[in-house]
């Protein structure tokens, strides 16, 4: 089989630039179920140019993927004493 150079032989769906279901999943490495399931709670933005199948774009599962990093232990400490000095109050005596 020989490729067309298509859309699709490329990996693309046919509206440009986004990402079908099964690409956008394959990119993410998750299963299309949980692709869908974190569709539905709105964590992972989609468009629908058809009017019935989700897509993805590109850049949109990027700004997924590195939002769900880890924080170091220095941003953690410096998140918790910013809290403190926003959040204590000295008692009266």
């Amino acid at each position: 089989m020989e490729l067309d150079n298509s859309p699709n032989d490329r990996g693309m769906s046919e509206f440009g630039n986004l990402l079908n279901s099964k690409e956008a999943a394959k990119y993410l490495k998750i299963s299309v179920s949980t692709l869908y399931k974190l569709t539905i709670r709105r964590v992972i933005p989609y468009t629908k140019p058809g009017g019935k199948l989700k897509y993805f774009e590109k850049s949109k599962l990027e700004a997924y993927l590195s939002s769900r990093g880890f924080p170091t232990r220095m941003e953690i400490e410096k998140d918790f004493n910013n809290h403190l000095n926003k959040n204590y109050v000295l008692p009266f005596n």
